[in-house]
């Protein structure tokens, strides 16, 4: 059996840069989804069959974000689409949490269009930047990383809402400061886009 390739600080550089933005997302996106019902129930007054047909409307065209962005971040670098999907996304789902008629709907729309450019443009990172006998292991911790990033943000969106008595708006308004900070990793991040993966990772040649 051929031994994992040598753990360089490359790698290690690699990974806390991708594990940083991995974090700072999850803190925001997932109370982001996980608190819509509440708030649409308690802030707006939605029943039940308004809250699904929100929801249905709203995330939907996720899929027209995808299909957009992954050729731009092919043709334009996936570093300059990520940027976008991230400001983008925080931006508007912010704005969603923070007013209510037709504009909410609208924001939430344009929120998972513009975030959605984030998939196709840093998903994929985490297989690229890892050689083939460290990519397993990598991607795993990544996972349980940005786990940890979901329930920091949770507990703190939770936290301040319910205690403190801040609106949602209040607490997502300051939860994007994070993942918007964490447009400075990407920045920095390797460019991947028309690379061959022997390029990126010498181990692997």
């Amino acid at each position: 059996k051929e031994a994992p390739a040598p753990l360089t600080s490359t790698m290690k550089r690699r990974f806390i840069m991708l594990a940083s933005v991995g974090v700072a997302l999850s803190m925001f996106s997932a109370p982001a989804s996980n608190f819509q019902n509440e708030y649409l129930r308690e802030t707006r007054g939605f029943s039940a069959t308004r809250i699904s047909l929100y929801s249905a409307i709203v995330n939907t065209p996720v899929g027209i974000g995808v299909a957009i962005a992954g050729p731009q971040a092919d043709r334009r670098g996936r570093r300059l689409v990520g940027i976008i999907g991230i400001i983008g996304g925080i931006g508007f789902a912010v704005l969603r949490y923070g007013i209510g008629g037709p504009l909410m709907w609208i924001a939430g729309s344009l929120a998972t269009v513009v975030g959605a450019a984030t998939i196709p443009a840093l998903g994929v990172y985490g297989p690229e930047l890892f050689p083939t006998s460290r990519r397993g292991l990598a991607n795993g911790l990544l996972t349980c990383v940005a786990v940890v990033g979901s329930v920091i943000g949770l507990v703190f969106v939770g936290q301040v809402t319910e205690k403190l008595g801040w609106s949602f708006g209040q607490a997502f308004a300051i939860l994007a400061i994070v993942p918007l900070l964490a447009v400075f990793v990407v920045a920095r991040y390797p460019e991947t886009s028309q690379r061959e993966l022997e390029e990126l990772n010498p181990e692997d040649g």
